[in-house]
């Protein structure tokens, strides 16, 4: 698929929205069929051409992963003169636009979450925004793929004080360990007083500044916003 570069960028920034919508309703087998008349989606016909001489199950979910991708990336708010200037630059640079889609399409090819595709658009839009420069675009799109969907509930959970330490008994602890593992959140020991008047060493855990930011993008998480409801 030497072509797939291109054919992603020129899908990536095409703005009919109803065919986003149709296409969301299309079983691959279907995209594979019609993928000659989906012209405003050139990455379909790319991949659909190898799909059609053999059953590819990591091509079909390269296909699925880059659809959601777009489809997110076309939802939502990306500042139009910063979506206009980013695109500009992808015609007119060719190794930058090797190295950036290039890396995207890699990663899309290993997500097996449809919700991963999700938030990775969501990260990309916050690079194309200037919310995120490339170098961490690539340390959340990490995050990304290397965390579990069922930890996230737990990251927002330690995000909002319900989880603040490590008990002994705690048998998912091992889900804090995972989420420290991949720079979310820290743990630190610390001398807590107890009941009897001597002292205890615990693990405090808390969310850092990497996973805070983390939340508010992919997850369009307002921690600010309930921090300040917390303080009234």
């Amino acid at each position: 698929m030497k072509n797939i570069i291109p054919s992603f960028r020129d899908s990536l920034f095409s703005k009919n929205t109803d065919i986003l919508i149709d296409i969301s309703e299309y079983t691959i087998d279907n995209l594979i069929k019609s993928s000659d008349t989906l012209t405003d989606f050139p990455i379909i016909k790319t991949i659909a051409s190898v799909l059609k001489g053999a059953y590819n199950i990591y091509d079909r979910n390269l296909l699925k992963n880059t659809l959601v991708f777009i489809q997110e990336l076309n939802s939502g708010t990306i500042d139009e003169e910063k979506y206009i200037a980013y695109k500009a630059t992808l015609e007119h640079n060719p190794n930058k636009c090797e190295k950036e889609l290039g890396r995207v399409i890699l990663i899309l090819n290993n997500i097996i979450d449809v919700s991963k595709s999700k938030m990775l658009a969501r990260l990309f839009k916050a690079y194309i925004n200037k919310v995120l420069t490339w170098e961490e675009f690539c340390e959340y799109s990490e995050i990304v793929n290397r965390i579990f969907l069922e930890d996230i509930e737990l990251l927002i959970k330690i995000n909002e004080g319900e989880v603040t330490f490590i008990n002994e008994d705690d048998k998912e602890k091992y889900r804090i360990h995972r989420l420290n593992s991949i720079g979310v959140i820290d743990i630190d020991w610390i001398t807590v007083a107890i009941l009897n008047g001597s002292n205890k060493l615990k693990q405090l855990v808390t969310i850092n500044d990497v996973g805070k930011k983390f939340l508010e993008i992919v997850l369009d998480f307002d921690y600010q916003n309930i921090i300040r409801l917390k303080d009234n």
